[in-house]
């Protein structure tokens, strides 16, 4: 059996330990493309199950827009981050999110449903979400800070 999660030994002050949480979750649950791995993501208490699914975001987003998240996510990741939204009260980033999720087209981007390539490139030409990544870019504080500062305000669930 799996020792449980824990933030014990990480400094908290460090200020990529949201960062290194989200490893140990991916870690944790031997994350892969299978949907084992999301299932056991899944099985995760909230405050653990929304780390990673929301550092992924941010990551892809800070590399290439919304575009790029959503190219390089799938469905069941992407309502993890809707969910973990909310939980973490990110109330700004939700409501872009839902946004974003307003003018995402699957075709486009799901390769099941006709995407290709030439779709993907197409897409990132027209600047479909330029509005929603400069807001992201905008709200202080980011979203990698706020996960931070509620985990260290509420460190006790992740001991």
């Amino acid at each position: 059996m799996k020792k449980p999660l824990s933030a014990q030994g990480l400094d908290v002050q460090d200020r990529r330990f949201i960062f290194k949480l989200a490893d140990m979750v991916a870690d944790y649950i031997e994350m892969d493309e299978t949907p084992d791995s999301m299932n056991r993501l899944k099985a995760l208490p909230e405050h653990w199950r929304y780390l990673l699914p929301l550092l992924c975001y941010y990551n892809e987003v800070n590399n290439g827009g919304h575009h790029q998240y959503l190219w390089n996510s799938q469905g069941a990741y992407r309502s993890l981050v809707a969910e973990g939204l909310k939980y973490y009260q990110a109330d700004q980033f939700e409501k872009n999110y839902i946004e974003v999720m307003t003018l995402y087209k699957p075709g486009l981007y799901e390769v099941s449903n006709g995407a290709s390539w030439e779709s993907f490139q197409g897409t990132y030409k027209e600047d479909r979400y330029d509005r929603q990544d400069s807001l992201f870019f905008k709200l202080s504080p980011n979203l990698a800070e706020l996960l931070a500062k509620v985990v260290r305000e509420n460190l006790e669930l992740y001991q």
